[in-house]
C-alpha cells in the first residue's frame, strides 16, 4: 500500500512530464518500499499518438481499425530493480481503444468472443474483459480508455 500511495502522489504532481521521467522519479521515490509494477500513458489526440512506458507485470494494447496491438513493457519492479525505462509511441485515432491491465488477466485475451464489444462504453469493455479473461487466482485491474464524443 505504501508503494502505491507514493506512486499515485508522484503521478498526480507530474502531469505533463514525459512518461520515462515519471517512472525514473517513481523508481527513486519507491526505493524504501516493496516496489510496484507501473505503466503510464500520455494520449495526445492532436499528434495522433499515445506514448507508453511500462515496468513489471502490467500489460496493455491498443485496438485500431480491427487490429489489436500489444504495448511493450519491460521487466522489473519500480523502486527495486529496473534495467531499462523506455517510452514507445503508438498511433492513436478518434476510434482507438486503449486497454491496460494487471497480470490478473490472461495475456492472450481478445475481442472475438463478444462481437461488437469494441463499440461499447469503456466500462462495459473492462467488465467483460475482467469477467471472461481473469486468471481466477489473482487480483484484477482493467482500465479501458476511448476518446470522448
Amino acid at each position: 500500500a505504501q508503494a502505491s500511495l507514493r506512486a499515485m502522489r508522484l503521478v498526480e504532481t507530474s502531469l505533463g512530464q514525459p512518461t520515462t521521467r515519471v517512472l525514473e522519479d517513481a523508481h527513486r521515490a519507491l526505493a524504501a518500499t516493496r516496489g510496484a509494477a507501473m505503466s503510464l500513458c500520455d494520449i495526445d489526440p492532436e499528434a495522433g499518438l499515445v506514448r507508453f512506458s511500462g515496468i513489471g507485470n502490467v500489460a496493455g494494447a491498443i485496438y485500431n481499425d480491427g487490429h489489436l496491438r500489444c504495448l511493450v513493457s519491460h521487466n522489473g519492479t519500480v523502486g527495486l530493480s529496473v534495467r531499462m525505462i523506455q517510452e514507445f509511441s503508438y498511433p492513436w485515432t478518434r476510434d482507438s481503444l486503449l486497454v491496460l491491465h494487471s497480470d490478473g488477466v490472461v495475456t492472450r485475451w481478445n475481442f472475438d468472443a463478444t462481437p461488437g464489444l469494441t463499440m461499447r462504453h469503456p466500462s462495459i469493455v473492462a467488465a467483460v474483459l475482467r469477467r471472461d479473461f481473469a486468471r481466477g487466482h489473482d487480483d484484477v485491474c482493467v482500465v479501458v480508455v476511448r476518446e470522448g464524443p
